[in-house]
């Protein structure tokens, strides 16, 4: 019985093992710059710990171009196992519990930090990150575009287009955001990692203040998709009550009214979500069908 079970787990061995060999041989194989692999140079990426020191880390990328352009996006779509985020306390509890891997997956910022190396070299994979953006996930999605830069802005247009209130708000804001901030529009640092205390490169997934003036800015743009989604950008913190969004709205209000004048305007959407109080004078109007009352400055 035992030499049965033992003859088993040999087979199931060399299953394995088999298994692992040929997905290794059909796995493509990652671009290669001075003898380090697309992977070694994104973790060079983490060890480089501040922005001055990842001249050479660029210098690669570039040099390996669009190759690296497949390899990059399966990164930014990976997603971890929950469970290692489950033990994340263990590690944070006992410093000395250090490991091999890392508990945040190394190669998801530093590979939207390679499209901003790769510049405009980067645009061949804006379909798919539409469709990330659309269909997934739109925070990799808002970040990646930003990493790219002014090239994604016709795609962040389409995106404006979306029949989803979620994908316009992002688009909207990320355009604002790039119009706001040099490249690379994110903002970005280094930590250590909790299991492995490695370096390891974090992109900040927060909205910067200055980009909401631009989504003001941006009720005036000439595509009415993007005023649209600018207005549902000011509809969603239009009842804040805190002081600098309540100035934002305030200095949207005027678009907003003008765009009331005409009936086709997705704008005056947005006045839905103002505060009533914040003016005196209130207008009845009609918009598709939609009864409402605002205020006239």
């Amino acid at each position: 019985m035992k030499g049965r079970y033992q003859r088993a787990a040999v087979v199931v061995l060399g299953i394995a093992v088999v298994a692992l060999v040929l997905a290794a041989l059909v796995r493509p194989r990652e671009p290669v710059y001075h003898g380090k692999r697309l992977s070694q140079w994104l973790d060079e990426y983490n060890q480089a710990g501040a922005w001055n020191k990842t001249g050479p880390v660029s210098e690669a990328i570039r040099a390996m171009g669009t190759n690296t352009l497949p390899f990059l996006l399966a990164h930014i779509k990976h997603r971890e196992s929950t469970i290692k985020y489950k033990l994340a306390p263990l590690f944070w509890k006992h410093q000395f519990l250090k490991l091999p891997s890392y508990l945040r997956y190394p190669y998801h910022d530093t590979s939207i930090l390679a499209l901003y190396d790769l510049g405009s070299n980067a645009t061949p994979i804006l379909p798919e990150l539409s469709k990330l953006f659309e269909e997934h996930s739109t925070a990799d999605g808002r970040l990646s575009l930003l990493g790219i830069g002014t090239n994604s802005i016709p795609t962040l247009i389409k995106l404006c287009q979306s029949a989803k209130a979620e994908v316009r708000i992002e688009a909207a804001i990320t355009m604002a955001t790039m119009k706001a901030n040099p490249p690379p529009s994110f903002e970005w640092s280094w930590g250590a990692d909790p299991v492995n205390h490695r370096s390891i490169f974090l992109i900040m997934t927060s909205i910067p203040d200055n980009s909401f003036p631009e989504i003001v800015k941006m009720l005036r743009h000439p595509d009415p998709a993007v005023r649209r989604a600018s207005a549902d950008v000011i509809g969603c913190f239009g009842p804040s009550k805190q002081p600098f969004l309540k100035l934002i709205t305030r200095s949207a209000m005027p678009s907003l009214i003008e765009a009331l004048k005409d009936p086709n305007e997705y704008n005056s959407i947005a006045v839905l979500f103002i505060d009533r109080k914040e003016t005196g004078n209130v207008v009845k109007k009609d918009w598709k069908g939609i009864s409402f009352k605002t205020q006239d400055l």
